[in-house]
């Protein structure tokens, strides 16, 4: 069977950067020890070095402010502006430069453990996305705006989210998930498809 959770932003546990200067907004987290993936949202409010996540893969969405310049061991990146995406390693030494104070969205993968797919969408209302094929745990996060998610193939209905919240579908047998959605109004929001090693 297919399911929908709704994730609360005001739901989502705070932890502590690794480095000590910040924190971030856990949405979800594998419950393998150690994690798999993990999804999560922070603000980045001056320029300064990231953790160290040996062994990870990282997708970091701008969700808004900026624009952000990301170093990876002294060589600098392209400026990200919101909704731009980038994908770096976790064991690099990175370094963000922000203009202004920042918030992103991250997603740990371990490596050789788990895969992202990652998307960013602009929706004019009353619009459906090009939302990719199906995935076994999509992750969808509203930027801004109201968006209304249905799961195909559920039994379910329709749940609504606001900025901030997240929507996860999972599924309790063999099969992959496939969202569809619709904006109330004009809206963002960033899909994450994650497929562990043994989903093939």
């Amino acid at each position: 069977m297919l399911t929908l959770s709704l994730l609360e932003q005001a739901n989502y546990a705070k932890r502590p950067w690794k480095n000590g200067l910040g924190s971030t907004l856990d949405i979800a987290v594998d419950d393998a020890v150690p994690a798999r993936f993990r999804l999560s949202a922070a603000d980045v409010p001056a320029s300064g070095p990231f953790s160290a996540y040996d062994g990870y893969e990282r997708t970091l969405v701008l969700l808004e402010g900026g624009p952000m310049t990301l170093t990876h061991d002294g060589v600098a990146s392209p400026p990200l502006h919101p909704l731009d995406i980038e994908v770096f390693q976790g064991e690099h030494v990175t370094e963000a430069q922000v203009d202004t104070p920042a918030r992103d969205l991250n997603v740990f993968t371990q490596q050789g453990k788990a895969k992202a797919r990652v998307a960013a969408h602009s929706l004019r209302q009353g619009s459906p996305p090009p939302l990719p094929e199906a995935a076994p745990e999509p992750f969808l996060s509203c930027v801004s705006g109201d968006l209304v998610v249905a799961l195909d193939g559920a039994t379910h209905g329709t749940i609504s989210l606001r900025a901030g919240d997240t929507v996860r579908a999972r599924s309790d047998g063999d099969g992959a998930a496939s969202l569809s959605l619709r904006a109330w109004s004009d809206a963002t929001c960033v899909l994450v498809a994650i497929r562990l090693a043994d989903e093939g």
